[in-house]
């Protein structure tokens, strides 16, 4: 049974691509999803939590997605690689999670659910993204 934080972001991306693809809210059936998969029963509250507050955040997370994804639309990217970035960005704007932490986890996302272009292209939306906010951050200082 899988465990931990990485674990219910692995459920909670799940539940945000068939959100994604049925165009309906996490709420709409993802007990079932939960229910589908081998997650330990503590991760299922963990991932619920996280599909929704990052589907209710979508729109801040897409605008920022899109900021720091030079030349691609948000609508040209794809769904899991969509989840992933606003369940990392979710995480970088509203909690206090370590960013390395954050990206490692997406990039460990992207090479177990998406295409082997995504790691690097998660990578650099996400790097760019530290790169810009850390260093003003940094300077303000």
């Amino acid at each position: 049974m899988k465990k931990g934080r990485s674990a219910a972001r692995e459920l909670a991306l799940k539940c945000l691509y068939q959100a994604s693809i049925k165009g309906r809210s996490p709420k709409d059936w993802k007990s079932d999803m939960m229910r589908d998969h081998d997650y330990h029963p503590d991760v299922e509250p963990d991932a619920a939590s996280l599909a929704d507050r990052v589907w209710n955040h979508q729109e801040e997370l897409d605008h920022t997605i899109g900021r720091f994804s030079i030349d691609w639309t948000i609508d040209r990217i794809s769904h899991v690689d969509k989840a992933i970035l606003r369940i990392g960005f979710y995480e970088l704007l509203f909690t206090k999670t370590d960013p390395a932490v954050i990206i490692n986890e997406g990039i460990e996302l992207a090479k177990r659910f998406s295409s082997d272009d995504a790691p690097s292209f998660i990578n650099g939306i996400f790097g760019k993204y530290v790169d810009l906010e850390c260093s003003q951050e940094l300077s303000k200082e």
